[in-house]
């Protein structure tokens, strides 16, 4: 499994404890797409993430069932085409999974209007990347 980086856990950690300023919407309660390095990275960002918020859901009862314990999946090249389309259901699903994390598959040709947030874990030098 990949190792997580410091940038990994700050990302987390301003999804479980962000807002968004004008609104105050918490980050955690939008969809968010997480950018990944690897396959590997993808799948490690996304037990991350669902364990910060099982943590979560033990500290505040009172949001159990309005927060899918499954926050987070992964999608990825290599997976069944049921599989993923399965997985892209449950993203668009307003009560399923609220993160999507993945390596270089949802790029060029995605286009999900309910995603929110952007986290890009995997470094890189061009603009066009984090401008998109």
């Amino acid at each position: 499994m990949a190792r997580l980086s410091g940038v990994d856990d700050i990302a987390i950690k301003v999804l479980m404890n962000g807002c968004e300023e004008t609104t105050g919407k918490r980050y955690l309660d939008m969809k968010s797409v997480w950018y990944c390095a690897s396959v590997g990275h993808a799948k490690a960002v996304a037990d991350k993430i669902n364990a910060a918020i099982a943590g979560y859901l033990e500290e505040h009862p009172e949001e159990r069932g309005r927060i899918n314990p499954e926050y987070a999946q992964t999608v990825h090249g290599n997976m069944p085409q049921g599989e993923f389309d399965a997985v892209i259901l449950n993203y668009r699903n307003p009560r399923g999974s609220s993160a999507l994390t993945n390596a270089m598959i949802m790029t060029r040709g995605f286009d999900e209007s309910q995603a929110e947030l952007c986290f890009q874990l995997c470094p890189s030098r061009s603009p066009n990347k984090v401008m998109q």
